[in-house]
């Protein structure tokens, strides 16, 4: 795949926003017609295995969904020289079309993994918690998950939702292969959440990777194409099932963590709490941390892997369990589902009898 097929491919991709619940109805045809390989549904999830899975220890993972998209809408792209950005007030949608991207190009050239296509990440991980939570015994046969999800330039997350998701050693055997594929990379432990984040209980090498966007969940999210470009092709140089399995997924919260790494705050699935104004996180009671821990305050944040509006009739100090949240945002995803469904068919299907554009 050359530069300007990648590059193509990625502005096909993000020719709209694909809000959560309307993943299927995009990528079912799209993927399948664009990469060309056998493209299996599970649940609100596609996976795609290179090589024999039983040899291959490796998960790799991206998000289909757009964040803060109840409805798909059209973007109009804006170009100058490797930096893509949109014209009019719409997500890029580079989170995580980019990681898609880089996946899809690691299959071009055989990788040997499973990969995943995830839905619902930007509503708190959901299609990666169904994974995790009905195919346990499968996820444990993994050494490692990566995801291409992160912000910015060079980083390689050590540290996810309260805890330790990869191990030093991991990170910076594989800094050292991005090194040798031309792309500079560190580890870094301010990361926050994403798909592989739900994983970290199961597999021992948790992590993700810089892909070159930023101000993402913003209208001024951009994304270096040049450098994504150079990422998914260094990985493909990365010898995935050579790198160290250090890390013990049984514990969870790294004991060297003093404070908490996440903005905006969220919470580990293994239990654990929030308080209403987000100052103050309570561990779980099989912490080794004892105190309510100081965060930054926030506006909406995840809890019980569901995106959740604060501005509630709480009463002061009080603060939801995972239960509460998930009943409460399936209340609302069940009421806005049919809106959004019907609005991408819309989209897509535009009045008048005009042809959707085409995207392959």
């Amino acid at each position: 795949m050359t530069f300007n097929e990648f590059k193509t491919m990625f502005l096909d991709m993000t020719a709209v926003t694909v809000p959560y619940g309307s993943e299927y109805l995009y990528y079912q045809g799209f993927l399948r017609a664009i990469i060309g390989f056998d493209l299996i549904k599970q649940g609100e999830n596609f996976y795609h295995v290179v090589g024999d899975q039983e040899e291959g220890n490796t998960l790799f993972c991206s998000h289909l969904d757009t964040a803060g998209s109840k409805s798909s809408q059209a973007v109009i792209h804006s170009q100058h020289n490797s930096i893509i950005s949109t014209k009019n007030d719409v997500l890029l949608g580079a989170d995580n079309k980019a990681g898609v991207l880089a996946l899809m190009y690691m299959i071009y050239n055989n990788v040997t993994g499973t990969y995943y296509f995830f839905a619902g990440e930007e509503r708190g991980g959901i299609g990666s918690a169904q994974f995790s939570n009905k195919y346990d015994s499968l996820i444990q046969n993994y050494d490692r998950a990566i995801a291409f999800d992160r912000r910015s330039k060079g980083s390689i997350i050590t540290h996810q939702m309260m805890g330790r998701c990869c191990s030093t050693r991991f990170a910076e055997s594989l800094a050292k292969q991005f090194g040798n594929g031309g792309v500079k990379m560190s580890d870094d432990p301010t990361g926050t959440f994403t798909d592989t984040a739900n994983f970290t209980k199961q597999i021992s090498e948790c992590t993700n990777i810089s892909i070159g966007f930023d101000a993402e969940h913003t209208p001024n999210e951009h994304i270096n194409i040049d450098y994504a470009y150079a990422v998914a092709r260094a990985a493909t140089q990365v010898d995935w099932e050579g790198l160290p399995a250090d890390r013990d997924p049984t514990s969870y919260l790294d004991d060297d963590l003093d404070h908490y790494y996440s903005d905006p705050p969220y919470f580990s699935r293994s239990s654990g709490a929030f308080s209403k104004d987000g100052t103050e996180y309570y561990p779980p009671s099989n912490s080794n941390h004892t105190k309510p821990m100081k965060v930054p305050p926030a506006p909406p944040f995840v809890v019980g892997k569901r995106d959740l509006d604060l501005n509630s009739n709480l009463s002061s100090g009080d603060f939801l369990s995972k239960e509460e949240a998930i009943q409460l945002q399936n209340e609302e995803d069940q009421r806005l589902e049919e809106e959004e469904l019907r609005e991408f068919d819309e989209l897509l299907n535009p009045s008048g009898g005009e042809s959707p554009p085409n995207i392959l």
